[in-house]
């Protein structure tokens, strides 16, 4: 930004160099006239010129002119500008008509003619300027051509440095601005940073995740497998059971009827343990009567 800057501050400087050459004002100088016809007809006029002109250049010319006393018929006076031109020859470059007709003591007026001067004039040459009448003519040599002088240069100069001073306030308020965005920018970069590390840390999850995805899906693949071993070893279990429920049913059946007949069998001992106790007890019973009776 700062290389951009000074190139474009350059090329404007060069710009403004070459207008201000052809269009600077130049210094002038007034010539100054007083007629007296020695009648009691008194006029003067002066002419501002500038002190020197470039080719190609417009300049301004400052006629004034006053009727100091009496009255006179001015049958045409008029202004004419002729160049030497680089070539040798002399070219018209003005012509105008200042006054015709009678002026009295009072009288005021003002001419501004402008002037192109010729981009083939000759250097160092001066304009000719004319101011006559059909009877008198006055020439005069107010203007020498030249590329560039001394007060072109200072005024280019004094615009160059006005501009360039404008430009190095933009140049600075660019350069705030460039600071702004480079802090921004380092911002972004630290922000940028920063979700790349989570973006990292995410991928890594997401990774993870799918490796575990991976190894369960593996897993539900195989599962049918062995689902239907499973359900086969279930199938033969609950045959298994089933045949020792059926065993446990019989040996239950074998129980029971074992029982019963150890249960009667002992009914049957009891019985027959009483009975003879019974019998026992009856055998004895009638000898005891017996010895007491005796």
């Amino acid at each position: 930004m700062k290389a951009i800057s000074i190139a474009f501050s350059t090329l404007c400087l060069f710009g403004l160099c070459l207008s201000t050459v052809n269009a600077s004002a130049s210094p002038t100088r007034k010539y100054e006239f007083l007629y007296d016809n020695g009648t009691g007809t008194v006029m003067a006029w002066n002419l501002t010129a500038p002190v020197y002109a470039s080719r190609g250049s417009p300049q301004t010319f400052i006629w004034e002119f006053a009727m100091l006393a009496g009255a006179s018929n001015i049958a045409m006076m008029r202004f004419e500008v002729t160049a030497d031109l680089d070539t040798g020859g002399k070219q018209q470059i003005y012509y105008s008509i200042l006054l015709q007709g009678t002026y009295s003591a009072g009288y005021k007026t003002t001419v501004t003619p402008i002037v192109t001067v010729p981009s083939n004039a000759a250097l160092g040459s001066v304009l000719n300027v004319s101011i006559y009448t059909s009877l008198n003519k006055y020439f005069l040599f107010p203007t020498e051509i030249r590329d560039t002088n001394y007060d072109d240069l200072q005024s280019a100069y004094n615009n160059a440095v006005s501009q360039i001073n404008e430009l190095n306030q933009q140049v600075d308020s660019l350069n705030q601005m460039v600071n702004s965005l480079n802090q921004q920018v380092t911002d972004l970069t630290n922000e940028k940073n920063t979700l790349s590390s989570e973006v990292n840390t995410l991928n890594q999850q997401v990774n993870d995740l799918s490796a575990q995805v991976q190894n369960l899906t593996q897993q539900l693949g195989s599962m049918p497998t062995e689902i239907a071993t499973l359900t086969a070893e279930k199938e033969a279990l609950n045959q298994q059971v089933s045949s020792l429920n059926s065993r446990v049913a019989g040996l239950d059946s074998q129980l029971a009827n074992e029982n019963y007949g150890i249960v009667a069998a002992i009914i049957i001992a009891v019985v027959a343990v009483a009975a003879a106790a019974y019998m026992a007890v009856r055998r004895k019973r009638p000898a005891q009567i017996t010895s007491q009776n005796a």
